[in-house]
């Protein structure tokens, strides 16, 4: 029987605690919240069967979180909860996409019996639901830039597009490794494209056959997926360097010998990555010789998001108007203090933290600017626009052009 996942987001420490025991009590997995900023993240992260949430919490209120959440996560069911019961507010959650509503203070009866049946409506549609796909995001956007790092970077990925041999990626966690091999497999427009986290293999999958009947999440040309064997396409080794010496040496046998050149039988592209420390005097982990050889020809390099600074501003409006696009929003300008902010922030997640900061910027956004206001920079407090200290231009949208 599955174990219902719940999130509870509530600023009253005294509601979420009384909330977590009566649930956990009830054989559910319960996750808390204290404001929806932080409940935003966590259902970005891994999205609940169900949210109990209150109306009045700091920062984004609990509809503003409703309309966002119903963005992410569609499928997931929301309870709201208030102490002050008012029928427009009901109605208003209601055709956000909430479940029910529920008034301060409930009975224990009153909350289980809500859960409840918020779950039940949820049951049939288990079955319906799919693993989230990438972005559906320009993935040049991921290296707009100009300094010389970020020019270096796309000359990189261009020499892999050309290139049909194997094509290895370094860089540290969140640069976007994947999303460079998945440009270059778009741009190559050939078959599907099938991502290999290494860190979970054993050796018993290091075997051709398993590892080319794998189905992809996506096609090159945006048609239904299949596996390797049947459209050819790419296949992608994430995080090599999580394998063993052992296991290394027999996935550069496997490769050797069926893919040849970093290419086999219909079409199939070998694309692998490195995950690379980015604090100073931390040692990089290499792959063992045999492996290394095999990817020997083009490297794609992506540096840390401090290494790039200089890019932020282009990085922060490229990323903000695929994400409009993505959620359709009419966002226009992007506010420089916004930018300027951003700047001074350390994103240690690197492109990804930032992504996931711009992705809830721009689904509270109602209007036309994007400044970011009531939303966290990464859970460091209430972004309040301010006068840049640098004098960033304001970044406009560009018309579509004419035919």
């Amino acid at each position: 029987m599955k174990k219902y996942k719940i999130l509870v987001v509530d600023d009253e420490e005294n509601i979420r605690g009384v909330l977590f025991d009566i649930l956990t009590d009830e054989g559910y997995s319960v996750s808390l919240a204290e404001d929806g900023e932080t409940a935003l993240r966590m259902i970005r992260a891994e999205a609940p069967d169900l949210v109990l949430l209150d109306i009045w919490i700091p920062g984004i209120d609990g509809l503003q979180t409703l309309k966002i959440l119903k963005k992410i996560s569609v499928n997931t069911e929301v309870v709201m909860m208030s102490g002050h019961g008012a029928i427009d507010t009901a109605v208003k959650a209601t055709k956000l996409g909430a479940y029910d509503f529920i008034e301060k203070p409930f009975t224990l009866e009153t909350i289980l019996n809500k859960v409840s049946g918020a779950l039940s409506e949820r049951e049939p549609q288990a079955v319906q639901e799919v693993k989230e796909t990438s972005p559906s995001l320009s993935l040049e956007s991921w290296f707009a830039g100009s300094s010389d790092v970020a020019v270096q970077t796309r000359s990189d990925i261009h020499n892999g597009i050309k290139s049909g041999g194997p094509v290895l990626v370094a860089g540290p966690a969140g640069c976007g490794k994947e999303y460079a091999a998945r440009l270059i497999h778009v741009k190559r427009g050939k078959g599907t494209f099938v991502s290999v986290e290494c860190g979970k293999l054993n050796e018993d999958d290091l075997d051709w056959d398993r590892l080319t009947s794998r189905i992809g999440e996506e096609t090159a040309n945006g048609s239904s997926a299949s596996s390797l064997k049947t459209t050819g396409g790419t296949l992608y080794f994430d995080k090599l360097n999580q394998l063993s010496h052992k296991a290394q040496r027999r996935l550069a046998k496997v490769l050797a010998d069926n893919a040849p050149g970093g290419k086999a039988g219909k079409d199939i592209y070998i694309i692998g990555s490195v995950m690379q420390p980015q604090e100073k005097g931390s040692r990089t982990v290499l792959l063992h010789k045999p492996l290394l050889s095999y990817f020997g020809g083009v490297s794609v390099r992506i540096k840390s998001l401090q290494e790039r600074s200089g890019d932020i501003p282009e990085l922060v409006a490229s990323l903000a108007f695929d994400l409009a696009e993505k959620y359709d929003k009419r966002i226009e300008k992007v506010d420089s203090a916004l930018i300027d902010a951003i700047g001074h922030t350390a994103f240690k997640g690197n492109t990804r933290e930032l992504y996931n900061f711009l992705e809830l910027a721009v689904l509270a956004c109602e209007g036309v600017d994007l400044t970011g206001e009531y939303i966290s920079i990464s859970g460091r407090g209430s972004f309040t626009p301010h006068a840049p200290k640098r004098a960033h231009p304001v970044y406009s949208k560009e018309p579509a052009q004419g035919n």
